[in-house]
């Protein structure tokens, strides 16, 4: 298979016929660290080439089974299993318009509000609601109703609010509490749920758990609301902590920071209240830091930090304009996205597709997607404001079929929309 490093993607032309994946010559049990790292590299590289091409939405489809294939492929690796590295920007999903809303989920074990919500590319849904109790909602898999059948997972006895989840493709769910616990549950033997807590509470000071990423090389790396970074590996048994970043007020720190995400490459991106934003990376001296934008104008409370399989990021920091960044051989390149007639509603949730488009939620439950076009930034209101806090757009991910998911108040909508041809 071909070897694409992440500078590469950033500026290389792309091909008017996209080459058909290779078949495997080794099994995934001989792969090399590095081998696995350059074919999730090519299969970015393939997904890049897709979201920019003009075939037809039949020829999309056959490229993303193919994409299913070389990803099943690569999880099949043992290097995979603790724990799997799977950027959110993997998840195909089908373009659509006229979006318009479908139906609504409500849970059976709760009724609290503020949940978080992430999609996998089996279709499922976990949530994690207020009150620490995490489900997972089935799709109906006869595809003949839109009936959505809920798996209760686990919760706490202490009732821990949920401020971060991330799920994982091989069925693992990484929860992020307040006070900083952090836990993984699994399914057992007899497929019930068990859970392994990789760090119980941080009872010193308020240190919630804000944020869950998977870095290349296994580890997890999170942050939370003092503003540290800390990377947790495997070593036999036990969890090992490095710290990134230290806790707000001591050394080595970065002030604010109110989001992280990984890169495709995997390399850590950081976004303070102000919209700095920093890659970090590693060497022998330690973790160093690549500025490339400076502090914006105020002090945001609400702020996100997405990427693209092709290496940009994305930023939205409350009422602000939406910036993306692409890294040129001159330096990283500014985009800014013009929110139309909704650019005062402060952005509470941001969501990247790996064909180009943004989506976005406000506090006041405005949903609005985000395509490029010849002309420009062209928006579409999923769903209207409805000037209630309650309906506030906690979080919001897409389907593999092109439908989009959004967590508002103490239900999920679904929203679905007409295939483009």
């Amino acid at each position: 298979m071909g070897e694409f490093g992440p500078h590469e993607l950033g500026r290389a032309e792309e091909p008017e016929e996209i080459s058909e994946p290779q078949e495997p010559i080794i099994s995934p049990e001989e792969l090399s660290a590095d081998l696995i790292a350059r074919e999730r590299m090519h299969l970015f590289a393939i997904q890049r080439l897709i979201s920019g091409s003009t075939i037809s939405n039949d020829e999309k489809r056959k490229k993303f089974g193919e994409l299913d294939e070389l990803s099943e492929f690569l999880s099949g690796s043992k290097l995979s299993r603790d724990p799997f590295f799977y950027p959110d920007e993997m998840l195909m999903t089908e373009e659509k318009e006229n979006y318009h809303l479908e139906q609504e989920i409500e849970s059976k074990y709760s009724n609290e509000s503020n949940w978080k919500i992430h999609a996998i590319p089996n279709g499922d849904i976990v949530a994690g609601k207020a009150d620490g109790s995490v489900s997972i909602f089935h799709p109906d898999l006869n595809g003949k109703s839109k009936e959505w059948s809920e798996e209760f997972v686990a919760d706490l006895p202490e009732n821990r609010q949920i401020y971060a989840l991330k799920a994982l493709p091989d069925g693992r769910i990484m929860v992020g509490y307040e006070f900083g616990s952090l836990v993984i549950y699994s399914r057992g033997k007899d497929d019930d749920w068990e859970s392994e807590v990789i760090v119980s509470e941080i009872k010193s000071k308020r240190r919630d758990t804000r944020s869950i990423n998977i870095l290349s090389d296994g580890g997890i790396v999170i942050h939370r609301s003092d503003s540290s970074i800390s990377v947790y590996k495997k070593i036999q048994d036990t969890w090992a902590e490095e710290e990134v970043s230290k806790p707000s007020g001591t050394s080595q720190t970065f002030n604010g920071i109110k989001d992280i995400q990984v890169l495709p490459d995997g390399l850590i991106v950081t976004l303070d209240s102000r919209g700095t934003v920093f890659i970090l990376t590693r060497d022998k001296k330690g973790w160093q830091k690549e500025l490339f934008h400076a502090k914006g104008k105020g002090s945001e409370i609400n702020c996100s930090i997405q990427t693209f399989p092709d290496g940009r990021i994305v930023v939205s920091r409350g009422r602000q304009p939406i910036v993306i960044y692409n890294k040129a051989k001159t330096g990283w390149k500014k985009e800014t996205v013009d929110r139309g007639r909704e650019k005062d509603a402060a952005i509470r949730s941001l969501r990247t597709l790996p064909d180009g488009r943004i989506i976005a939620g406000t506090y006041s439950g405005l949903i609005v997607l985000y395509k490029k076009t010849t002309d420009g930034w062209q928006e579409e209101i999923i769903q209207e404001e409805t000037g209630s806090l309650t309906d506030g757009v906690h979080a919001i991910q897409a389907l593999p079929d092109g439908r989009f998911v959004a967590a508002c108040g103490n239900k999920i909508r679904v929203f679905d929309g007409d295939p483009i041809e």
